[in-house]
């Protein structure tokens, strides 16, 4: 018996539709983007020779780094679970991703009216920057929440083939 006549046996799944790559693509990429942040803000947060009217905030930033290095981490699961998750999994990770997306287009919607979203800002801060980041921010996890909960996401594009090598015979 030829090997090609043989289903798959190794158990190998089929490498995820673009409709599952695309917008575990966006939500690893925004998980990335906040690890780095996390990594940056401990190496700033951490420097020796920062004055001494920004070291309040530095120590305050290295305290938040383990928060933020754990919220990267969970968009890369949520990534994982767009990309490679059964049917029930991947749609509650949309969900989750839709919730983020209607988060941050409040926040940015706050920030247009010059309402502070979280609050325990100091005045040093100001209030109007960012309203474009939330936006963008808004919009990526929006698509990728539209994107990654339509329709059965493997669809025929990953049915196996099978075949037959006729000269074998």
């Amino acid at each position: 018996m030829n090997t090609s006549d043989r289903p798959d046996s190794t158990g190998a799944r089929p490498a995820p539709s673009l409709v599952r790559l695309a917008p575990a693509a966006l939500v690893g990429a925004m998980g990335v983007i906040v690890l780095s942040v996390a990594f940056s803000g401990y190496v700033v947060g951490s420097s020796h020779d920062l004055p001494a009217e920004v070291s309040g905030d530095a120590r305050a930033l290295v305290a938040a780094t383990p928060a933020i290095a754990a919220v990267g981490l969970l968009h890369l699961l949520v990534a994982l679970a767009l990309a490679r998750g059964r049917d029930a999994v991947r749609l509650v990770a949309a969900a989750v991703t839709g919730l983020v997306a209607l988060a941050a287009g409040t926040s940015a919607a706050m920030l247009a009216a010059g309402v502070d979203p979280v609050g325990w800002s100091s005045a040093a801060h100001p209030i109007g920057v960012g309203v474009g980041m939330m936006a963008i921010a808004a919009a990526v996890y929006g698509l990728a929440a539209f994107v990654g909960g339509i329709g059965p996401a493997d669809g025929p594009s990953v049915e196996r083939r099978f075949e037959i090598d006729l000269a074998a015979a």
